[in-house]
């Protein structure tokens, strides 16, 4: 097997199992929580959207205007921002539940995270496909910081599922 193809390999599975690691770390836990009211589940919803934030703001987002541009990454930021605005308002046409069916009151919520959560991972697996091709130490790094921030995603699901 020549180089280039194992490097292609290991780029591959690492995109692959870093989204999983994450997701199945974040979903096993949230099988462990005790209390299911609504107030808990939005405690930990808001602690899990402030750390998301954070790594994103402060790990992912100064690695990308490094190694492209900040015009590169605004306009991912824009593109992304529209999509969820479309989504959004796609979604929006589905029954909502009422107050005395409290069954599926994240619904709506969770098919939205479920689908942005799909999106997000595809270029997430290719910058990290193409930063382990470049330099495997630091594309082992960010896949480390992708596994984190993984985890509240799949914390996150598991609450609303």
């Amino acid at each position: 097997m020549s180089s280039f193809l194992r490097t292609i390999l290991f780029a591959g599975v690492s995109g692959f199992l870093t989204s999983w690691i994450g997701l199945f770390i974040g979903i096993l836990s949230s099988s462990f929580m005790k209390s299911k009211e609504r107030r808990f589940k939005g405690t930990v919803l808001g602690i899990l959207g402030g750390f998301t934030l954070g790594i994103v703001f402060f790990d992912l987002l100064p690695d990308s205007f490094e190694a492209g541009s900040i015009y590169i990454a605004i306009t991912g930021i824009a593109v992304g921002l529209i999509i969820s605005v479309y989504l959004d308002g796609k979604l929006s046409h589905y029954e909502v539940p009422t107050l005395e069916d409290k069954s599926n009151s994240f619904l709506k919520a969770s098919i939205f995270m479920s689908i942005g959560i799909g999106i997000h991972n595809l270029p997430s697996g290719i910058a990290l496909g193409s930063l382990i091709s470049a330099t495997p130490v630091v594309g082992l790094q960010l896949a480390i910081a992708l596994i984190l921030h993984g985890i509240p995603e799949g914390l996150t699901l598991g609450i609303f599922f």
